[in-house]
């Protein structure tokens, strides 16, 4: 049940904030309070502490817990030296997903990158796990977003893998380059992730640590709508389309809809990868006869005399040609 009315929360200062309660979660805890009153004074959660009187209250109380009060006073604590004495409480209050507990570690002036046994700091597994709210408290300690893993993957890779859009987007407003998360989204088939980050500015051309790109890596694991996304992105903004590998790509995983999808644009048909076979050699060569069906409908000629491997081929789909959109010989 919601809460309404005016709740008075006053500063050391003397000053005094009206909180009006219906804007608070249903059910809302002290914890829910400080977070908003976090925003509204830009400090972090774990710094504030809630005071009824001169009673501290407790961060998992509701307000019928307190006892309805209509008049709480806030204290800011200072910023405290950095320590590593609680590594082992913040490691499992993060794993845990446990925010009060987290903050209470924060508090005492816990260094937020704290490693994991695995050497990764606690964000990525909060990250991992999508806990906003530890996220959001770790950030707020200063936890960097920055660190990578084997010196590629970062949080955000982390979160976009995992598909945690709240989390992805929260590391973005607090300045992660969207890109580093592109090729992980795509990869996982997470399209509400792939899109978020596309409209935050992400290099859709931004190569994975295998030299992939995002159109690739979707085609490759069969993700039609995410293929579909991305090529209608790099229209829409005109830039180059990176074709080379996509039908084998997609070939290879056995993806139809997305081979035959890329037939319809006009891929090439006749291009060949590293080891010198066509998109149907290799579909034939992994006895996938649907695909090799699907090939063959499209119009493929098997006469070793086809001789194209060079040529040029302009997308036949009109809407392609209608911005002039021309498919190189796609090779890998």
């Amino acid at each position: 049940m919601s809460h309404t009315g005016k709740l008075s929360v006053v500063q050391m200062s003397g000053e005094s904030l009206e909180i009006d309660m219906a804007s608070l979660p249903s059910g809302w805890r002290a914890q829910d309070l400080k977070r908003l009153l976090s925003r509204k004074l830009s400090c972090p959660t774990f710094r504030l502490t809630l005071l009824d009187g001169h009673t501290a209250i407790d961060s998992r109380d509701g307000w019928h817990d307190m006892g309805k009060p209509l008049q709480l006073s806030v204290v800011q604590a200072a910023p405290v030296a950095t320590v590593h004495d609680f590594c082992g409480d913040l490691l499992e209050a993060v794993s845990g997903g446990d925010v009060l507990a987290v903050e209470e570690i924060l508090a005492k002036g816990q260094c937020p990158d704290t490693l994991t046994f695995g050497g990764e700091t606690v964000l990525f597994a909060a990250a991992r796990n999508g806990y906003l709210d530890v996220v959001q408290a770790l950030l707020d300690a200063g936890a960097s977003l920055h660190r990578r893993i084997g010196g590629w993957f970062t949080p955000l890779y982390i979160a976009s893998w995992q598909g945690h859009l709240d989390v992805v987007r929260l590391f973005v407003e607090h300045g992660a380059d969207p890109g580093e998360g592109l090729c992980a989204a795509a990869f996982r088939g997470h399209i509400a992730v792939v899109q978020f980050l596309l409209d935050s500015g992400a290099d859709v051309n931004l190569e994975d640590e295998h030299g992939q790109v995002p159109l690739k890596i979707a085609c490759a694991a069969g993700h039609l709508e995410i293929a579909r996304l991305l090529i209608l992105f790099l229209l829409r903004h005109g830039m180059e389309m990176q074709t080379d590998g996509l039908l084998h790509a997609a070939v290879r995983g056995g993806h139809l809809e997305v081979a035959h999808f890329l037939l319809q644009l006009g891929a090439d048909m006749y291009g060949v990868d590293d080891a010198g076979d066509t998109p149907l050699e290799v579909a034939a060569g992994a006895g996938d006869l649907a695909m090799v069906e699907l090939l063959e409908s499209a119009g493929i000629d098997t006469s070793p005399s086809r001789g194209c491997h060079d040529s040029t081929m302009p997308c036949r789909n009109p809407v392609f040609q209608e911005r002039h959109v021309w498919m190189t010989p796609l090779r890998t």
